[in-house]
């Protein structure tokens, strides 16, 4: 009974459980609104689009220069034959989000991205990762 015997007089058992649970309640919202704000999310959006973007470069025959439309001028992004990786620019113990893919035998992937736009490129049985701006005069231009 969440009443005790005299009137008006409430268990503290029942109280306690109340702020217990507001308190987990306070906590997963706390956690979840500081995920939305962090760059985390944006980091692992960015690893998956890139790695994506890899994978199907692989079945173009021929050359190929794709462009990625999202600004990246707050990461750093690695390429190498296992692996995208993207982390914060200028923090360095930030912990880089890994999107990982497997190369056909005989594929090589190299390169780094850090400039507004980066562009991944397809020559022969090479992938690079360069920044856009080294191929193209004026990125307007092709948005």
């Amino acid at each position: 009974m969440v009443f005790s015997k005299k009137k008006g007089e409430i268990n503290l058992m029942y109280i306690f459980e109340l702020v217990v649970v507001l308190f987990i309640v306070f906590l997963v919202f706390d956690a979840a609104w500081s995920f939305s704000e962090g760059k985390t999310t944006g980091k692992i959006i960015t690893s998956k689009d890139l790695g994506f973007m890899v994978n199907s470069l692989l079945t173009v025959s021929g050359d190929a220069v794709v462009f990625y439309p999202k600004n990246i001028s707050d990461y750093e992004v690695l390429l190498d034959d296992s692996a995208i990786s993207v982390k914060e620019r200028n923090y360095s113990e930030d912990v880089p989000i890994i999107s990982s893919f497997i190369l056909p035998v005989g594929f090589s992937a190299t390169g780094v991205a850090d400039s507004l736009y980066a562009c991944l490129t397809k020559r022969d049985k090479s992938i690079r990762l360069i920044n856009c701006e080294d191929i193209f005069s004026n990125i307007s231009e092709i948005r």
